[in-house]
Order: structure tokens, then sequence, then C-alpha cells
């Protein structure tokens, strides 16, 4: 996740809470780079969870998931 597609995640995760979902499953199985503004992003939206005593798991963070 990057700078351009974090915007969409966290559109799709406020999607999911304006529809009464209250726990939110990120799978990172297939995700190979994070950046700066996808951390960022993950943050967000656990806070945004957090606010409304949901949750968020990280399930499978791929083993050569890079960063920069």
């Amino acid at each position: 996740m990057d700078r351009w597609t974090a915007p969409e995640f966290l559109n799709r995760v406020r999607a999911l809470v304006d529809s009464g979902y209250r726990s939110v499953v990120v799978n990172l199985g297939r995700a190979e780079f994070l950046d700066h503004a996808g951390l960022v992003a993950l943050v967000t939206a656990s806070t945004l969870l957090d606010e409304i005593k949901g949750e968020m798991l990280l399930k499978s963070p791929a083993r050569g998931l890079s960063r920069s």
C-alpha cells in the first residue's frame, strides 16, 4: 500500500463502518510494499475502529513485505 492506494483503503474501511461493520480483517498476504502513507492508513483505520469500539485484525503479513 502506498500514497496512491492508501486513500482507497481508507474509503473502503469507512464504507464498512458506515454499513455497520465493527470488525475489519486486513489480509496482507499478497502485499509486497508498504510505505509511510500505507502505514498511516493502517493506523488511521485502526483508530477509526477504536473510536466506535471496533477492531482491526492484520492477517498474514507477507515475509517479503518491503517498506521505504
